[in-house]
């Protein structure tokens, strides 16, 4: 429920022997990069008009240099605004419009001990960080649009609790009558393919 590493960051590992020679990747990349670099170690080409925040590894594991930089978005329990991380190179910086921004050196200061947000030498860096968050994110906007999800789950949740409860966990049904063969097989189409050899089809 916040962006300190410990409780965001995740191990990532991409197993292609023959590929890639084993190397380890201390940039910052993102879940997000999955799917365009899935799609172009397939051979495809992510259109540039797409709108995918992810950005493709394969400069990463052939070893040619790629992007060092993940966004983040959080708006869920723990916080009562939406709160957003920039992380790129050395520094992190934590960006909510009813906190206090963040700033660490997380290099230097893996525990995020040290906010350099007030610190003299490192206001450019801050001022940078804020403009671009800014220019990223609506936040007045995007904290409208989370109260209005809130508003409408809330109002479905409390539907669904009349009568008999219905759980928003997804429950596929299972249509027994296409789970036998006796059921929706011809007998005389069941006994054909139990032959062995299998009958040509002219017969």
């Amino acid at each position: 429920m916040h962006w300190f590493e410990m409780s965001a960051r995740v191990p990532s590992l991409i197993h292609a022997p023959g590929q890639f020679p084993a190397r380890r990747v201390s940039a910052s990349v993102s879940t997000a990069d999955l799917l365009p670099t899935l799609v172009e170690l397939a051979g495809g080409e992510v259109q540039p008009q797409l709108p995918l925040d992810g950005r493709s590894l394969l400069g990463h594991l052939d070893g040619s240099g790629a992007h060092d930089g993940v966004f983040g978005e959080y708006m869920a329990e723990g916080t009562n605004s939406p709160l957003m991380m920039i992380r790129r190179g050395d520094y992190k910086f934590i960006y909510s419009e009813a906190d206090p921004c963040l700033l660490y050196n997380v290099r230097q200061d893996p525990q995020e001990r040290e906010d350099l947000s007030t610190a003299p030498d490192h206001r450019e860096l801050f001022d940078r960080f804020l403009a671009e968050a800014r220019d990223k994110w609506d936040m007045p906007a995007i904290h409208q649009q989370v109260l209005a999800s809130q508003r409408r789950r809330r109002f479905v949740a409390a539907s669904l609790a009349q009568g008999q409860l219905k759980s928003w966990d997804h429950q596929p049904l299972v249509d027994a009558s296409q789970q036998y063969m006796r059921n929706h097989i011809d007998l005389d189409d069941l006994e054909r393919r139990a032959r062995y050899p299998q009958p040509c089809q002219s017969e």
